[in-house]
């Protein structure tokens, strides 16, 4: 017997997908939980199957659940992380959006992953994760994406004094700074000219946002880096997103962040890889030329 959770949040529009999804989960060989806020949002569209389990919020992870499904995208897959916290269980991403990098088998082909999944036609990958030392995150103070320190509001840029292993790198004025890990260098760094790295790299990125300093780059640190950050912000305030965990301080504040004891699983199919996902994602080699 086979535990499979599914968590996600279902959006309004064509169910088809979804539907087809449920049908092919309702096997005699798979136990399947489905998280209560994803049960709950499709209950009025979707015919669930009737062996399933529900799992409230905040509850743990039961014991017989050996994978975790995601339905959604990457923000989808982001908010799933806290339930397999230091578990080593594996997250599979189902993707029902566009892009998808870490959601990146697309939920037409779901039969087909299945079959792989129940067969072990799988690798398993270990994410590494950012951990912030600051009160305000607690309660969740690590990332698999990204730390951004943002400015508050638009009230002028705000300055940070950064500091690898103790010694001085560079004072940014600029909007922000990206914190990325190899996983999260293909999210909002990319966006801002920040480089890939391959998920296996023990690396961090640091790229800049809107800097006022043109000479200033992105920059990649090795991953067993510790960075201190003291930030001013002329508005009194400044703003750590963790992933999609949003914090507003209040300064003076200084910030360490450093890697993450534990890591994170995540699934890969066999003929997947991540340059595959670059080529298609990004559309790499999409010339008349080849």
């Amino acid at each position: 017997m086979t535990g499979i959770l599914l968590f996600g949040k279902l959006a309004l529009g064509p169910t088809d997908g979804l539907q087809s999804m449920m049908e092919t989960l309702d096997r005699p060989e798979i136990s399947l939980w489905v998280y209560r806020s994803l049960f709950e949002s499709g209950r009025e569209r979707i015919r669930f199957p009737e062996r399933m389990q529900l799992l409230d919020e905040g509850a743990p992870i039961p014991e017989g659940i050996d994978y975790v499904f995601t339905v959604g995208g990457d923000g989808t897959f982001l908010d799933a992380l806290p339930l397999v916290q230091g578990s080593h269980r594996p997250i599979f991403g189902i993707n029902t959006g566009r892009l998808g990098f870490l959601s990146n088998t697309s939920i037409r082909d779901f039969s087909a992953a299945l079959d792989a999944v129940l067969q072990k036609q799988y690798t398993i990958e270990h994410r590494m994760l950012l951990h912030v030392d600051h009160p305000c995150c607690r309660k969740l103070p690590w990332a698999l994406n990204d730390v951004c320190i943002q400015r508050s509001g638009s009230n002028g840029m705000i300055t940070l004094h950064v500091y690898v292993d103790e010694e001085p790198l560079n004072t940014y004025w600029c909007d922000g700074l990206i914190i990325a890990t190899p996983t999260g260098s293909t999210a909002y760094s990319l966006g801002c000219g920040g480089p890939i790295l391959t998920p296996d790299a023990n690396a961090f990125v640091l790229t800049p946002i809107a800097s006022h300093t043109l000479t200033v780059r992105p920059i990649v640190l090795s991953g067993e880096s510790r960075i201190h950050i003291e930030v001013e912000s002329r508005s009194g305030s400044f703003v750590i997103n963790a992933d999609s965990n949003s914090y507003t301080v209040q300064q003076p504040a200084t910030l360490l962040i450093r890697k993450e004891q534990f890591t994170v699983s995540l699934l890969r199919l066999n003929g997947q890889s991540f340059y595959k996902t670059l080529r298609d994602k990004l559309m790499w080699g999409l010339d008349r030329r080849n």
